[in-house]
């Protein structure tokens, strides 16, 4: 009975104790999960898609809430998402599964900036993924965009792919020497986006590249040659 007063005090339940689910609010309920499951002194909590039914604002505010009341907890805390960003912003470890397996496991700095696997690149968002194919030691040929990239890293012997994120594309009107990995491109179609566009390109090896640009950006390259850069510290070396 004193575990139960006091987690109805630390999750802000008071007064509440009599009602029943259906009279209670969607974060009222969240609490009341916890909180009784904290009551039971569990040492692994499995949180399994805990935000996917909320809209976007009670969604930010019931994960910062979750983030919260979990501080004090010693034991192990599992979230299953398939939200990248909701993972990146409570999870400091981060393992991807792929086909049944784990794909790549480490701190989320390293998953979401070295993914090494093209399964883990695309699960944590990374939407242009070619084939590539050595070209010396720190060279790749990105057969489907049709480029020669230089790379900021030693190419690693197993690799199949290379990526690029789309907000990591450099976009320009001109080519020029202080512009490294650069190609044309053409447009495709420009999405109109909240804060930003998105652009997807066609590359000269005749497939698309996604790219994300700040809308003024777009607006003072819209409508001449466009050249896409692929800058070398931010290209994904994948098996």
């Amino acid at each position: 009975e004193e575990t139960a007063r006091g987690l109805v005090k630390r999750f802000c339940l008071d007064g509440l104790e009599r009602k029943r689910p259906g009279q209670l609010s969607g974060g009222q309920q969240q609490r009341v999960a916890l909180a009784r499951l904290l009551a039971s002194q569990p040492t692994i909590i499995l949180l399994d898609e805990p935000f996917s039914a909320l809209d976007s604002h009670l969604k930010w505010r019931m994960e910062r809430d979750l983030i919260a009341d979990l501080v004090s907890f010693r034991g192990t805390v599992l979230v299953v998402s398939h939200n990248r960003d909701e993972l990146y912003r409570m999870c400091p470890r981060i393992c991807v599964f792929g086909d049944g397996c784990v794909d790549a496991v480490g701190s989320r700095t390293e998953v979401f900036h070295n993914p090494r696997t093209r399964e883990a690149a695309a699960l944590t968002g990374c939407k242009n993924i070619s084939a590539a194919l050595p070209r010396g030691e720190r060279q790749v040929y990105a057969a489907e965009w049709g480029i020669l990239l230089d790379c900021n890293s030693p190419v690693p012997p197993e690799l199949r792919f290379v990526g690029i994120r789309a907000h990591d594309v450099a976009l320009s009107g001109e080519p020029g020497p202080d512009r490294p990995n650069a190609m044309p491109v053409t447009l495709l179609e420009a999405i109109d986006n909240l804060f930003s566009m998105a652009l997807i390109l066609r590359t000269q090896g005749e497939t698309t590249l996604h790219c994300e640009i700040d809308k003024a950006a777009w607006r003072a390259l819209e409508g001449g040659p466009l050249y896409a850069q692929l800058p070398a510290e931010r290209l994904l070396l994948l098996h």
